[in-house]
C-alpha cells in the first residue's frame, strides 16, 4: 500500500522529472526510436508504472467516520495524468513505423537475446490482489523476432506495437477462468491502475488503425451488432496470440470492474463513514479532465474483455462484483431471509425515531 503523505513532499520533484520526460517524448523522432532501438527504456518506464499500479488504496469504514487529510488525496491523480501523457506519446511512437518498414530486423534480432533474458522482469509487477495467494506470472514463448514475422505477415500493425502489447501481457499467464474471491466493499481498493491503461491505450490504436474511426465507434457503441463483435474479437485474438483469450479477460476485466463498482457505492452513499475522500476519487474519476485517462480506457477494455470472455461467466463476474447474484437467483429462501433482515432494520429505524 501507498501512502500519498509519505511521499507527498517529495510531489513536486517527482512531476518536474516525469514532465521533463514528456518534453523529450513530444519530439516524435524519440518515442519512436526508443520502441525501436532502445526497448530497454520502455521496459524501465513500465517498471516504474508497476510501482505505482495499484497505490492509495482505500477500505471502506464500517465503524465510525473518519477524517482525512484532504490536501493531498488528489497528487496521485496528478501523477498518473502526468505519466498518461507520455504513454500517449510512448503508444504513437510505437505506431509511427511503417509496417512494411523492414530496417529494423537487425535491431530486433540484437535485442532477442535481451528479450530472454528479461522475461521476468515484470513477473511480479504489481497489477492489483486478486486474492492473499495470488501471484502474477509472465507470458513465455515470445521474441522480438516473433514480433517481426507477424508484421510481416500481412497484420497490419507495426512489430513495435505487437512487442508493446506482449510486454504488458508479461504479467498474465492463465488458460481457463480463474475463480476470484474479491468484495468492493470489504477489501482494498484503487483507482490507479496505469498499466492496464496502457494496454487499453494500444489495444484501441491497433483497433482504429486497422478498422478506422468508424471500427472504433463501433465496438464503443452499446447497441453493435452481433457480427461485428464476433469479428473485432477475431481481431482481438489475433493481438493477442499468446494469452489466452479466457485469463485475458478474467484477469484484465477485474480491476477496472472493481473501480465502478467503486464509483456506484460511493454513489449510493456506502462509503460515508470514510469522509469526503471516496467521493472526491469517484467525481475525479469522471470527471472530464481525467477521463479520457482513466473512465473511458477502463471502459473499452471492459469491452474488449466482454468480446473474448464466455458471455455468462462474464455477466456473472460483473453481477458478484455488484454483489447481485443474490436478487437475480431463483433461491426463495436466501431471497426471503434478505427481506426480513431488511424489514427488521426499516422497523428498527422507526422505533428510534418515535
Amino acid at each position: 500500500m501507498h501512502n500519498v503523505a509519505k511521499w507527498a513532499n517529495l510531489h513536486e520533484t517527482t512531476l518536474r522529472v516525469v514532465e521533463d520526460i514528456r518534453f523529450i517524448m513530444s519530439h516524435s523522432a524519440v518515442p519512436e526510436y526508443i520502441c525501436q532501438r532502445r526497448r530497454d527504456l520502455v521496459r524501465a518506464w513500465m517498471r516504474l508504472l508497476a510501482s505505482v499500479q495499484g497505490m492509495n488504496t482505500q477500505k471502506r469504514e464500517t465503524g465510525s467516520r473518519i477524517e482525512d487529510d484532504n490536501d493531498s488525496v488528489h497528487l496521485p491523480f496528478v501523477l498518473c495524468h502526468s505519466m498518461t501523457n507520455v504513454l500517449s506519446l510512448l503508444v504513437a511512437g510505437a505506431f509511427s513505423v511503417n509496417v512494411n518498414d523492414s530496417t529494423g530486423e537487425e535491431t530486433l534480432y540484437s535485442t532477442y537475446k535481451q528479450d530472454q533474458e528479461d522475461q521476468g522482469s515484470l513477473r511480479h509487477a504489481k497489477v492489483g490482489r486478486l486474492s492473499q495467494e495470488s501471484s502474477v506470472c509472465s507470458i513465455s514463448g515470445k521474441s522480438a523476432l516473433d514480433h517481426e514475422a507477424k508484421a510481416a505477415d500481412s497484420f497490419p500493425v507495426p512489430s513495435s506495437a505487437l512487442w508493446l502489447v506482449y510486454e504488458c501481457l508479461r504479467v498474465l499467464s492463465l488458460s481457463d477462468w480463474p475463480d476470484i474471491t474479491y468484495d468492493v466493499s470489504s477489501q482494498e481498493i484503487s483507482v490507479h491502475i496505469p498499466l492496464h491503461r496502457l494496454l487499453s491505450m494500444v489495444l484501441r490504436r491497433a483497433l482504429k488503425e486497422c478498422y478506422g474511426d468508424s471500427g472504433l465507434s463501433h465496438i464503443l457503441s452499446a447497441s453493435i451488432a452481433e457480427s461485428s463483435f464476433v469479428r473485432y474479437g477475431d481481431f482481438l485474438c489475433q493481438i493477442l496470440d499468446g494469452a489466452h483469450p479466457c485469463g485475458f479477460s478474467a484477469f484484465l476485466m477485474e480491476h477496472p470492474l472493481r473501480i465502478r463498482v467503486f464509483c456506484a457505492q460511493v454513489h449510493a452513499g456506502m462509503w460515508r463513514r470514510n469522509g469526503d475522500v471516496p467521493l472526491l476519487f469517484s467525481e475525479w474519476y469522471c470527471a472530464v479532465r481525467w477521463s479520457e485517462q482513466g473512465h473511458e480506457l477502463d471502459l473499452f477494455l471492459l469491452q474488449c474483455c466482454a468480446a473474448l470472455a464466455p458471455p455468462d461467466l462474464y455477466v456473472m463476474r460483473i453481477l458478484e462484483r455488484f454483489a447481485l447474484s443474490n436478487y437475480l437467483s431463483l433461491n426463495l429462501e436466501q431471497s426471503s431471509e434478505k427481506g426480513k433482515e431488511r424489514t427488521g432494520k426499516e422497523r428498527k429505524g422507526k422505533e428510534r425515531g418515535r
